[in-house]
């Protein structure tokens, strides 16, 4: 299964608002087209490619960004909805450390 996070931008008031946590999708491995085409469906034209750095310096591509003309429900005013999707292989490793403060008795 491909792995999607789902990361909002509001373009025309240049603030992030929102990201989905990378949750896995209904699209398997070899499904890339699939999920590409369902997000231009979703999310509007394609505006570019998302890369991340691996080791080596090399550029590895990982998701895409996408565009679309929206309207805030409150004032029906335009503004462009940016959305970064990018795939991964599992969910990420979470490690949880807890810093304890000591109750000090008198």
């Amino acid at each position: 299964m491909i792995f999607v996070k789902e990361e909002y931008l509001n373009l025309t008031e240049g603030y992030w608002y929102g990201d989905s946590g990378v949750q896995e999708s209904r699209f398997n491995d070899n499904e890339v087209g699939k999920l590409f085409k369902y997000c231009q469906k979703e999310f509007g034209r394609c505006a570019g490619k998302v890369y991340v750095e691996k080791n080596g310096g090399r550029s590895a591509h990982v998701g895409w960004l996408f565009q679309k003309a929206c309207r805030y429900t409150d004032t029906g005013q335009k503004y462009i909805l940016e959305v970064w999707i990018t795939m991964h292989t599992k969910e990420p490793k979470k490690k949880t450390k807890y810093f304890y403060k000591e109750v000090k008795s008198k």
